[in-house]
């Protein structure tokens, strides 16, 4: 699976994609298959160097809101079914999938794109 990375260097931060792990599905988690990501005020600081990355080549995912299909449910989940298009906050959002806890999760209004539920779930959660 694909995900963005910041990634500490001898000359800052730095974004790339890299291969990650499949993410691990909880009993009370959403798998969800991202469709849109948004970019907030908490991403540009880490980007800008906030954070605190060990510039000897740690690593972390990026991402802290997203939106998709649910494509599994952790067996202590309820309210939620596979096919449920959602929006979460969630830490790696930047990656083709994500797990995330299900009480994090809201279900995207009928009439809303994935870009609208992804730059919107900091208001509703």
């Amino acid at each position: 699976m694909r995900a963005i990375l910041l990634t500490g260097t001898a000359d800052g931060p730095e974004l790339r994609v890299a291969d990650r792990p499949e993410p691990h599905l909880g009993d009370h988690d959403l798998l969800i298959e991202v469709r849109a990501a948004s970019v907030n005020r908490a991403d540009l600081l880490q980007r800008a160097g906030s954070s605190r990355l060990d510039t000897q080549g740690g690593s972390l995912p990026v991402g802290l809101d997203a939106a998709g299909d649910v494509i599994a449910v952790g067996p202590g989940v309820t309210g939620f079914d596979v096919g449920d298009r959602v929006m979460s906050l969630t830490a790696g959002g930047h990656a083709e999938r994500v797990a995330v806890d299900a009480g994090l999760a809201v279900k995207i209004p009928s009439t809303w794109t994935y870009a609208e539920g992804a730059a919107s779930i900091l208001g509703l959660a």
